[in-house]
């Protein structure tokens, strides 16, 4: 018992150490037929730089950046472009520097979609994902071995987690 009490309360303090370290934040740009379009906003409010592992394109981001809407009737619908097994090398610019009380903004424009829906779309909500704290590269790829960042050790101020963001539409 005492084990599983213990193991909670270190989920519990990884929770908020999280939030002590990043906030995210969600606007709508656009949601109509055939485009969904949202900024999304990373903000480092801990006393240290942060490194966001992100990668700007939703070709190649699905399942590191996910954006849902929630429709009045209750549904929710999740917006990604179909991924893209190969195409795109990691390199060390997908790896976003952000000083102390600064924040990074990245505009998610998913293309050519169809709400399932009818409902009115009433919130948008966005979640970031990243588990990596090293790239040692040499990994085999359809696009030949993959490369070796940060001199293949762990990555300088890597923020690793879960975190969402969501607004009002």
């Amino acid at each position: 018992m005492k084990k599983i009490i213990f193991i909670l309360m270190i989920i519990v303090l990884n929770a908020f150490a999280q939030e002590d370290t990043l906030k995210t934040s969600v606007s709508l740009i656009k949601l109509d037929n055939n485009t969904l379009e949202a900024n999304v906003t990373f903000h480092n409010v801990s006393n240290k730089p942060l490194r966001i592992y992100f990668i700007e394109n939703p070709i190649f981001n699905t399942f590191q950046s996910m954006l849902y809407v929630t429709y009045s009737d209750g549904n929710i619908e999740l917006f990604s472009e179909e991924p893209h097994p190969h195409g795109m090398s990691v390199d060390e610019s997908h790896f976003h520097l952000i000083d102390v009380n600064k924040s990074k903004t990245f505009t998610q424009k998913i293309e050519f979609i169809e709400p399932q829906y009818q409902g009115k779309p009433i919130e948008l909500k966005w979640v970031y994902k990243n588990q990596i704290k090293k790239w040692e590269g040499g990994i085999e790829t359809l696009d030949g071995p993959s490369k070796e960042l940060f001199d293949g050790k762990e990555i300088p101020y890597i923020w690793t987690g879960e975190i969402r963001a969501t607004t009002q539409l």
